[in-house]
């Protein structure tokens, strides 16, 4: 019975060693990089509501006043108003420009990103991104090839023209109901 490492095989034991303290340090980077980009795909669609709802309501969305209020890491937060789609989208799958609702300038559509491009990946020094650029002996390159940039849209009608009693309400549908009529018979 053997109680001790042999002299020819304490090389092999150190050389395993390596190889598995690079494979966690890999699968280490990795899953946390992979956590925190999930969480911050969450606060993307958080942020485009928050945005979309902050237009409606008169004000003016910018990377910086939803970066510091959705994410803890500024400068990597991009806020874009892209263009509204209207009720036939959903149903047609097409794209649609005309208004349905008729109440001023809604609805409002604005997607929200965060992370960077994998070009801004080698001269970055924001953390986690900075661990991308990290090169493990014997192990494949850290940086994905996807997943470093995450964005949600979201869409919201306008806030301050809202219905003030049941029969502006009322008087709102039967507009839409005999302008579609209308628009029907003038073909």
């Amino acid at each position: 019975m053997r109680t001790g490492i042999i002299k020819d095989e304490s090389g092999q034991v150190m050389a395993e060693a390596c190889l598995a303290i690079a494979l966690l340090a890999f699968t280490w980077i990795t899953a946390s990089f992979a956590a925190f980009m999930n969480t911050n795909h969450i606060r993307t669609a958080m942020a485009a509501r928050h945005a979309a709802w902050m237009h409606g309501n008169g004000g003016s969305p910018t990377p910086d006043n939803i970066g510091s209020d959705f994410f803890f890491q500024g400068g990597v937060v991009d806020v874009q108003q892209i263009q509204s789609v209207g009720i036939g989208e959903f149903i047609a799958g097409k794209a649609d420009t005309q208004k349905y609702n008729g109440q001023g300038n809604g609805p409002f559509r604005y997607t929200v990103s965060f992370g960077m491009d994998k070009a801004d990946i080698n001269t970055t020094t924001n953390y986690p991104f900075v661990l991308l650029k990290t090169e493990l002996p014997f192990m494949p390159p850290s940086l994905p090839d996807r997943y470093i940039k995450v964005q949600s849209s979201c869409q919201w009608e306008e806030v301050n023209s809202t219905w003030t009693s049941f029969w502006t309400a009322i008087g709102w549908f039967f507009e839409q109901i005999f302008g579609e009529i209308s628009d029907y018979f003038s073909l």
